[in-house]
């Protein structure tokens, strides 16, 4: 099928394949996915192999020619730093590798990627402003070797690169409450770039709980409205009442693949947050490829 474009997200407890290209029919896009229960998590210690083994047979059965390696590693340390606009990719790729030293023992086993804020709002600036997003290598680097001897990779991006980018499909600000047992992740995006980044880890729905309201009501000009929610635990009605309550926010699911043409088995697996940020992924992916 032509200017098809297939994702494969490896979430933090999921993986889901998917693909999104034009339906035969209609001028409308059809997304279709797999999914399967293994995750990053199930990548570390003894369980490496056999998780392994299930993601390379899923995506054989798949069988794309090329697909889009989209990772969500769960542990990420993140900086924001400021650089001269126009810099060369060399030059800030060295002075990654450099705040690298300075955060980890052995900085080697860490990569990184970088997400540009809004500056639009500064007069005359010429500094860029970037968030730096760490996070372990080694368990990437495997997955690289081994996806690739089923199929091409042609990128690997981390799973908020396309979630952040989807605000330039929206063209409208964006608000994205992500709730994880262990992580809470915030951020407001608007035309691709950052206006707001909020990541911490937490022990208990208790903390969670804590960090959304204070991320959802601290001050701004405008204050913040509607957010959407995504995670593990945006199933957990009870909380996010008690958020949108004390916050006065209204939280709502986060939907960013309305209008696509599914069959029931991919409108079930998009009902989950790794399966809606597989198939956004693809349509991000897709659309860049078209521009």
């Amino acid at each position: 099928m032509m200017n098809t474009r297939h994702v494969c997200m490896i979430d933090r407890f999921s993986t889901t394949l998917a693909a999104v290209g034009p339906e035969p029919s209609s001028n409308r896009l059809r997304a279709r996915c797999q999914r399967l229960g293994v995750g990053f998590s199930h990548l570390e210690g003894d369980r490496r192999e056999k998780g392994m083994k299930k993601i390379i047979d899923i995506l054989a059965r798949f069988n794309p020619t090329s697909v889009s390696l989209i990772i969500n590693p769960g542990r990420l340390h993140t900086l924001e730093t400021l650089h001269r606009e126009g810099t060369p990719c060399e030059m800030f790729d060295s002075q990654c590798r450099i705040e690298a030293s300075h955060y980890f023992k052995k900085p080697e086993h860490y990569t990184w990627e970088h997400i540009p804020f809004d500056i639009s709002s500064r007069e005359n600036d010429a500094t860029g402003h970037e968030l730096l997003i760490y996070y372990p290598a080694t368990t990437l680097r495997e997955l690289q070797r081994e996806l690739s001897k089923q199929t091409r990779i042609s990128d690997t991006a981390l799973y908020l690169k396309s979630l952040v980018a989807h605000s330039l499909l929206s063209g409208k600000e964006e608000a994205l409450l992500e709730l994880e047992p262990d992580t809470i992740t915030f951020w407001v995006s608007c035309n691709g770039r950052l206006r707001e980044f909020f990541h911490h880890r937490t022990r208990n729905t208790q903390e969670t709980e804590f960090f959304s309201i204070h991320e959802l009501s601290h001050k701004r000009q405008q204050p913040l409205r509607i957010a959407k929610v995504t995670g593990t635990l945006a199933s957990n009605r009870s909380l996010l009442e008690r958020i949108a309550e004390r916050a006065r926010c209204r939280l709502e699911p986060f939907q960013p693949v309305t209008g696509l043409v599914m069959d029931t088995r991919t409108k079930n697996i998009c009902r989950n947050g790794s399966g809606l940020k597989a198939v956004s992924a693809a349509l991000v992916a897709r659309t860049a490829e078209e521009a």
